[in-house]
Order: C-alpha cells, then sequence, then structure tokens
C-alpha cells in the first residue's frame, strides 16, 4: 500500500505538478489499484500535455508583461549604461 501512494504522489506532485491543495485525480487513483497498469500507462504524453499546457499560461502571462513594460519603459525612465 505505501509503494502505490509513493507512486502515485510522484506522479501527480513531482511529474506533473499539480498542487497540493487541488483535488486528486480519481483517474489517477483508479489506475494505481492495478500496478501493472499503472506502469505500463503512457505517462510521457499524459505530463507532456500538462507540461505544454503549464508553459502556455506561463508565457502568456509574460508577454503581456513584456508588452505593458516596453510601451512605458521610454516614458517612465530611461536606460543608462554604466562602465
Amino acid at each position: 500500500m505505501p509503494r502505490k501512494c509513493y507512486s502515485f504522489y510522484f506522479i501527480e506532485l513531482a511529474m506533473m505538478g499539480r498542487e497540493r491543495r487541488l483535488k486528486v485525480d480519481c483517474i489517477m487513483l483508479g489506475l494505481i489499484d492495478d500496478l501493472e497498469d499503472f506502469v505500463s500507462y503512457n505517462w510521457s504524453e499524459l505530463i507532456w500535455i500538462e507540461i505544454l499546457g503549464s508553459l502556455k499560461g506561463a508565457l502568456k502571462r509574460k508577454v503581456w508583461a513584456n508588452e505593458i513594460v516596453s510601451s512605458i519603459s521610454g516614458r517612465v525612465a530611461n536606460r543608462a549604461f554604466m562602465m
């Protein structure tokens, strides 16, 4: 039983980056019941989808911030290089 819990938390928290305060995915929990199914599951595709979605969200905020900062930077301050 502890091995199943460790495997489940490793996938959910470490590999997929899911936050602890979010609900547990019941499909994942069902997979852990049969350790052979859990080990043979195509984790790479699932993890790639999660990572891609996370990166899109993070980059969207960065692009927005970069556009705003670059549009006001000339009006607020000028960059000076010191040697």
